[in-house]
């Protein structure tokens, strides 16, 4: 897993993708192998995670049919990406974790 600060990032063009999708940005983790692949395809391909109700990895680049550089596809927590949480972070109840995690205590 790489950080996200390691993954050669263009900082005007993070802040432009940051304000397309009007979400607050925050620091992720993405697999290591992802980044390279995407930008195989799109070598301008920009990543930032907003976070809030469902946290969400952002793929930002310049589409053909707008001509404009913003978000392409939006992605929920998965095994290839995941927010960089404190410790002792509890999920939220919006989250199936968060949901399993309050059946467990309400039947305990």
């Amino acid at each position: 897993m790489l950080l996200n600060d390691s993954i050669g990032k263009d900082p005007a063009k993070e802040k432009l993708c940051a304000l397309r999708t009007k979400g607050k940005t925050a620091p992720f983790e993405i697999d290591s192998r992802y980044v390279p692949s995407a930008r195989s395809f799109r070598p301008d391909a920009t990543f930032i995670a907003i976070d809030g109700t469902s946290p969400q990895f952002v793929e930002c680049y310049l589409r053909q049919g707008t001509g404009r550089f913003e978000p392409d596809s939006y992605s929920p927590e998965q095994s290839y990406w995941h927010l960089i949480r404190p410790k002792g972070f509890q999920p939220g109840i919006n989250t199936q974790i968060g949901i399993s995690m309050a059946l467990c205590r309400l039947f305990a």
